[in-house]
């Protein structure tokens, strides 16, 4: 729990402090959630450093039992473009990990997710096919409904 209060301090420019997040006419709730959970805002990130990259609209960081469990999201109201998401992904990715190595967080879990409120049946099978490096692990992007829960996209503890 200890690395969620340093990532709190040092990011506290870019923090979101509601339970709900509104990006791109897309909501994701999160339901009820403590200490053990943050969420970053990328445009606010990408301000604070300076950034130039494409990167994801939040990052949730959630510390349990399990580890520190990541969730990347990237949020399309329509014209969903798997190449570009896939490259705010991939920068979103080097973004957590730099994170995680400032902190010496060795446990840790990553969802790369999309939240879009449609998706057309060739960008679904190119998603499908999209493959994520995080340290050295294979991982699929998860695609939701735009307007979904925390707990859809993944069970903590």
């Amino acid at each position: 729990m200890a690395c969620i209060r340093f990532i709190k301090q040092k990011y506290k420019n870019c923090l979101i402090l509601t339970n709900n997040i509104i990006k791109k006419r897309c909501k994701i709730s999160l339901g009820e959630f403590d200490n053990s959970t943050i969420i970053i805002d990328g445009d606010l990130y990408k301000q604070e450093f300076h950034l130039t990259e494409k990167i994801c609209d939040c990052f949730i960081f959630h510390h349990s039992e399990k580890g520190v469990i990541i969730v990347i999201i990237e949020c399309k109201s329509n014209n969903v473009k798997v190449d570009y998401v896939g490259e705010q992904l991939e920068e979103s990715i080097k973004v957590v990990q730099k994170i995680l190595s400032e902190f010496h967080i060795n446990k840790s879990t990553l969802y790369p997710v999309l939240l879009s409120k449609s998706i057309s049946s060739i960008d679904r099978r190119l998603l499908k096919r999209k493959v994520l490096n995080f340290y050295g692990k294979q991982l699929n992007i998860f695609r939701y409904n735009c307007n979904c829960n925390f707990d859809d996209i993944v069970r903590i503890d």
